[in-house]
């Protein structure tokens, strides 16, 4: 397994996987969602995404509706 890109306390990543095609909605839906969530991408599907602790709840919410839109894996 590779090095999380970023790090720190406060912090929690959630890694997930789509299809190249999503990575752009993805995208797209967290920017909409302002500050909840940075984007990480190694390249393809493979996504990193980071979030303050305070909203973990949040993002894991909005994994779960992507993943009912989209083929989307969790890999954590």
């Amino acid at each position: 397994m590779s090095a999380s890109p970023v790090g720190g306390a406060g912090l929690v990543e959630r890694r997930v996987h789509v299809p190249v095609g999503e990575v752009a909605w993805v995208r797209y839906v967290l920017e909409a969602h302002d500050g909840l969530a940075f984007f990480y991408s190694a390249g393809g599907g493979e996504l990193t995404l980071v979030a303050p602790e305070a909203r973990a709840r949040e993002l894991d919410d909005l994994i779960d509706d992507l993943a009912a839109e989209i083929p989307l894996t969790r890999a954590d």
